[in-house]
């Protein structure tokens, strides 16, 4: 017979290992996007929590949008590439499927994250205030 314990554990376990499953997807995700794409070197995009919903709980998102490509913003990196819209779509795709782990990337109420070639990822954090 099992323990309550036992129980609490396992789903413990379970869920450290389906962690760690959901990160070396996103990051094999975003590796596979890159050879696709080898003219691209690095993309951003912005993830949001807000601090005020008038009564609803306070949930993160993604805002959907591509930030920056290779250093560019987006709107004008996309006037000279052609492909932009396969791309975007690509990424956008992985990051609402992966949604839950991009949150775990970093907190703060706007989160800015630069993701490379090398699937090297770097959080910057910003206040409302």
């Amino acid at each position: 017979m099992h323990s309550i314990n036992d129980i609490l554990n396992n789903i413990k376990t379970k869920k450290i290992e389906l962690d760690n499953l959901l990160k070396s997807n996103l990051l094999l995700a975003y590796k596979l996007i890159f050879e696709q794409f080898p003219h691209i070197k690095s993309f951003s995009f912005v993830g949001y929590t807000p601090y005020f919903m008038d009564g609803d709980p306070c949930v993160f998102g993604l805002n959907g949008d591509i930030y920056k490509i290779n250093g560019e913003v987006f709107e004008d990196w996309a006037e000279s590439n052609p492909n932009w819209k396969e791309f975007t779509d690509l990424v956008i795709d992985v990051n609402n499927l992966f949604e839950s782990e991009i949150q775990k990337l970093g907190e703060g109420e706007y989160i800015v994250s630069y993701i490379n070639n090398n699937v090297n990822i770097k959080v910057e954090y910003y206040d409302h205030e």
